[in-house]
């Protein structure tokens, strides 16, 4: 089976222009799937059904995760993994 993360962050709203806020919150929700062969209705039930027993979902508050850098860096650095995101470099 291959192994999925999908990444989200939030931040404190900036109130000027030239304001800069760190993130502050990470999403991360980890699933895995196995191979499913072609894409038809009966495979996509089945991707459904192993998502829902496979996954786990994390919220991790970054300005008081202080090994949040190293966490996360195992996380982008593994080749076992498959990062999934919407506009991540805005992230």
């Amino acid at each position: 089976s291959r192994k999925y993360v999908g990444i989200d962050a939030e931040w404190k709203p900036n109130v000027f222009v030239d304001d800069f806020s760190a993130v502050a919150l990470v999403q991360l929700s980890f699933f895995s799937l196995s191979s499913l062969g072609s894409v038809s209705e009966v495979t996509i039930e089945m991707a459904k059904k192993q998502v829902e027993n496979s996954a786990m979902v994390f919220l991790l508050d970054v300005i008081k995760f202080r090994g949040f850098n190293h966490f996360l860096s195992m996380i982008f650095e593994s080749p076992s993994i498959i990062k999934i995101g919407f506009a991540i470099a805005g992230d």
